[in-house]
């Protein structure tokens, strides 16, 4: 005989939103390009794919940051989670990987030569393309 209670599902939503990249210290003019973008939230925890593509930057400063469609759970730390399968457009060396912080709606890109460094709106190329994807917990 199990012992486990039943749990029903209450939460699923699938949808897509409009990623923009940002400036930790002000924020870059971007002209994007092709976008795609979907999540799928089950309770708390987001999945999400992206394609994004720009074909002009200028301006803008500090740490760059790529929105996400949630805020990540306000508690448990800074997450890890997200993949980066194609980088184009950054002139640095990056980590495959990358992470959102507490209560942020975005994620970084975290730098090869750095355990704690991230990709600076400086390191990026006029134009570009990253693929990237992921999950997260949400207070949302």
């Amino acid at each position: 005989a199990s012992n486990v209670s039943s749990q029903t599902l209450d939460d699923y939503e699938e949808g897509t939103w409009t990623p923009t990249i940002g400036g930790g210290t002000s924020q870059p003019t971007i002209g994007y390009g092709n976008i795609t973008a979907s999540y799928t939230k089950v309770g708390r925890v987001v999945s999400w794919n992206l394609s994004l593509q720009w074909n002009s930057k200028s301006g803008g400063a500090g740490t760059l940051h790529i929105s996400l469609p949630f805020a990540a759970n306000a508690t448990g730390g800074w997450q890890g989670g997200q993949n980066m399968s194609y980088a184009s457009g950054i002139n640095a060396s990056i980590r495959g990987s990358s992470y959102t912080e507490i209560n942020a709606s975005y994620f970084y890109i975290g730098l090869a030569s750095s355990n704690n460094g991230n990709v600076d709106i400086s390191q990026m190329a006029g134009s570009g393309h990253l693929i990237a994807g992921g999950s997260f917990q949400t207070n949302s």
